[in-house]
């Protein structure tokens, strides 16, 4: 699903994108603590958080993401597919806003734990 979020065909939305990245390192993560022990389990849980539709976050996005374009492909693609870009380093990446959270959804859920 990353991958396809860098063509223009068969992108998935951000939320998604990021529930993939979450649960791939959370597995690694739990490999990781299952090779250094067999005395515990783990679990990984995914958990979306409420955020403020005017935090101002959405408005001046920050967060880069993708892959790393040349300025002239990072501003092409902004222009066919609506991204905002922006420099980092000497390249240009999408750039997205990173909210703050104000509310985990999951949590009555999570203290049954």
């Amino acid at each position: 699903a990353l991958q396809s979020a860098a063509s223009a065909d068969g992108a998935f939305p951000l939320d998604v994108l990021g529930a993939e990245s979450a649960g791939m390192i959370g597995y690694m993560i739990e490999q990781e603590l299952a090779n250094l022990t067999s005395q515990r389990l783990f679990a990984t849980l995914l958990t979306q958080v409420k955020v403020d539709p005017g935090d101002p976050a959405f408005a001046h996005p920050t967060k880069p993401i993708g892959p790393v374009y040349d300025e002239a492909t990072a501003r092409r693609l902004a222009g066919e597919r609506g991204w905002t870009v922006a420099p980092d380093g000497d390249k240009w990446r999408r750039v997205v806003p990173s909210p703050r959270p104000l509310d985990i959804l999951e949590v009555s859920v999570i203290s049954y734990l």
